[in-house]
């Protein structure tokens, strides 16, 4: 509004009445992709949403040096999330990266916040790699096309790696409308979403009384049978 601009659309919320022409804001409903509610913006300039799932992320055509070392073949996971009613225990990622060494020769490469990355790195006796806190986008993306798999908490980089048409393992706790996999699970083919629900009703979400209970439930044998059966596919 101050800058001039003519014609300002938006949903109905926080600073909605500086809009020309506002949504209901019907997000917290959950019944689509957080995508396809964006989309539903392009209405006001009458442009029909295309309702793709098929996403783009650039690369870069320069090949990170950080990458020559790895091993292949490897999967990333994601240990951390933007707050703890996404974050599946650390001690489970760490047992998860043993087993896919052990089982499967898949070695593990971490990404997240560096202090969740040492401690699932100390927690493990197979080889992992941690590049936590170090990688522009760019170079995130490049390292996830590479990867066999991403395991991810429901946070930003799967989305990354679905759009580079790595599959995903997403990990998804809350069972809120509007927090869950329905609006937040990655776009695309190939991708796996693990939630427990447990019977709570309704879901207190970030205010939680049972220490994310939810979360727990997914156990590291639910998340590596889900790695089993992507690998039995590639092998078929």
């Amino acid at each position: 509004m101050l800058a001039g601009i003519p014609t300002r659309i938006g949903y109905r919320r926080k600073h909605g009445f500086l809009l020309t022409q506002a949504l209901p804001d019907t997000k917290g409903e959950g019944k689509k992709s957080e995508a396809f509610y964006n989309e539903d913006l392009l209405s006001g300039l009458s442009i029909p949403g295309p309702g793709s799932t098929d996403l783009y992320f650039p690369l870069s055509a320069t090949r990170s040096p950080a990458f020559d070392s790895l091993k292949k073949p490897f999967v990333v996971l994601n240990v951390s999330a933007s707050c703890r009613s996404k974050s599946w225990p650390l001690q489970n990622f760490s047992v998860l990266a043993g087993l896919l060494f052990d089982k499967l020769h898949f070695a593990s490469v971490l990404i997240g916040k560096e202090a969740d990355c040492e401690v699932v790195k100390n927690r493990t006796s197979s080889p992992v790699t941690s590049f936590a806190e170090t990688l522009p986008l760019r170079e995130l993306g490049a390292l996830l096309k590479q990867a066999t798999l991403h395991i991810s908490n429901d946070t930003g980089p799967m989305h990354i790696a679905a759009a580079v048409h790595t599959p995903v393992i997403a990990i998804f706790g809350r069972t809120r409308p509007g927090l869950g996999p329905a609006r937040w699970a990655p776009l695309g083919k190939d991708h796996t979403v693990l939630q427990k629900k447990i019977g709570c009703d309704p879901c207190l979400a970030h205010d939680c009384q049972l220490d994310f209970d939810c979360l727990k439930a997914t156990k590291v044998e639910d998340v590596f049978h889900a790695v089993q059966t992507y690998t039995a596919r590639l092998v078929c």
